[in-house]
């Protein structure tokens, strides 16, 4: 009887341990997810600013060189802006 009470109490033991790492784990994935939004977040307002800024350039009178680059930085900013939404969409399908 003394063993069964015994193997009952660290069977419980365990319980609360791995109850314990679920929480802490859970925790873990909700907090990385909240600073994967925020970096997200962060990383397209910047280049979106970048976009917003190349298109302004764009109405002004440039010259041929000057245009060639707006025009790259529109590009490499449009499609850096595709990345993060890329990742996350193969992040969750994993």
């Amino acid at each position: 009887m003394v063993k069964i009470a015994e193997e009952n109490a660290a069977e419980n033991r365990n319980l609360k341990n791995l109850r314990t790492s679920i929480d802490v784990l859970q925790e873990e994935i909700e907090t990385q997810d909240i600073a994967n939004r925020l970096v997200d977040h962060v990383m397209r307002n910047r280049i979106a600013s970048m976009v917003s800024i190349a298109d302004i350039l764009t109405e002004t009178t440039l010259d041929s060189s000057q245009t060639k680059w707006v025009r790259i930085l529109k590009d490499i900013g449009n499609d850096i802006i595709k990345v993060p939404t890329s990742t996350k969409y193969f992040a969750e399908m994993e």
